[in-house]
């Protein structure tokens, strides 16, 4: 699988530590739902990313789906499918018809279980997500499952506050698709790095976090990264204590973070260099709009500093669950 994919590739993106989860009593898996934007993604829902991390709609990636089976049906000896759903790369397929197809529907096979562990992940739902990924891992896979794979295995660790099994995944990833000087990465290349970042932030190593932090400018500007980036950079100013590094309008980050219906975290920290710089109005506001963004984020294990934060402002604010909304409270601008 090449790691410079074209701009129609798409990666599937289960980010669990945006996750939202379900009702606490579920009987069934949860069905495979695609968010049809970054504002619109709600509990279940699957974002797929392209290139620049921009999220696909589900109109968008059942084209490059048929394009892709076209293409498999009519060079079928040379062209193969492999996972378009999930890693988007149409690769080099069987010498023949015959084999290609019987490898194509032993992969399609494997990628209904990959769907259910990625559907899992995104309702939040964080020991089922494990125990469906431990019994795909059990499994003879294809090779370029391995990355998604492992950043799955990453992201649930980081929820479980193994912060270095976690890293030890990332960087799996990140090696694997290390683009050479100049090239363009797969998008899993900077999810991955992203969270590394976020990660070591959160772990209490943030020399480390903001080394490796500038090889972050280099990412997509895509709405998804961009949200990623502004909490990558909210996470190293809390656990550094230092507010005013903070270079972003944060009237603006309030904005388009209220818009969404996940990122509770980024909500979170707003809150605190908001109170930090002064503005307990909008701290407060972040802090009441928080919660129902966080359901799924699990912030006692994968971010116990942070947690412990927001529960004690909370608590000395007395932030009940009648204070004003954000549709209540224009913000400036």
């Amino acid at each position: 699988m090449s790691s410079s994919p074209s701009s129609d590739n798409s990666t599937a993106l289960a980010r669990v530590s945006d996750a939202v989860s379900l009702p606490a009593v579920r009987d069934e898996s949860p069905s495979w739902k695609l968010a049809r934007s970054l504002e619109e993604a709600r509990v279940g829902e699957v974002m797929m990313l392209d290139q620049n991390g921009n999220v696909l709609s589900p109109g968008r990636i059942r084209w490059i789906w048929a394009r892709s089976w076209m293409t498999a049906g009519t060079m079928g000896a040379a062209l193969g499918v492999s996972s378009a759903l999930l890693l988007g790369s149409v690769v080099a397929g069987g010498a023949t018809v015959g084999v290609y197809l019987g490898a194509f529907l032993w992969q399609l096979r494997h990628r209904l279980a990959l769907r259910r562990v990625l559907s899992l992940c995104a309702s939040g739902r964080r020991e089922e997500a494990q125990a469906a990924l431990d019994a795909l891992e059990q499994q003879r896979l294809p090779v370029h499952y391995r990355p998604i794979l492992d950043m799955l295995s990453g992201n649930l660790a980081f929820l479980q506050g193994r912060f270095a099994v976690a890293l030890g995944h990332y960087e799996s990833v990140i090696e694997r698709y290390r683009p050479p000087e100049g090239g363009h990465a797969h998008p899993i290349y900077w999810i991955c790095s992203f969270n590394r970042v976020q990660l070591l932030a959160s772990s209490g190593d943030v020399e480390r976090a903001r080394a490796l932090r500038t090889e972050l400018d280099a990412a997509p500007r895509g709405a998804y990264f961009e949200m990623d980036r502004m909490l990558t950079d909210l996470l190293l100013a809390f656990h550094a204590g230092e507010p005013d590094s903070l270079e972003g309008d944060l009237y603006e980050w309030a904005k388009a973070a209220l818009k969404t219906n996940r990122f509770g975290l980024n909500v979170v920290l707003l809150g605190w260099a908001f109170h930090r710089r002064g503005d307990d109005d909008m701290a407060r506001m972040m802090l009441r709009e928080a919660p129902e963004r966080l359901t799924g984020h699990f912030l006692a294990d994968s971010a116990p500093r942070v947690h412990a934060w927001f529960e004690a402002k909370r608590a000395s604010w007395q932030i009940s669950d009648d204070e004003m909304a954000y549709d209540d409270f224009p913000l400036p601008g």
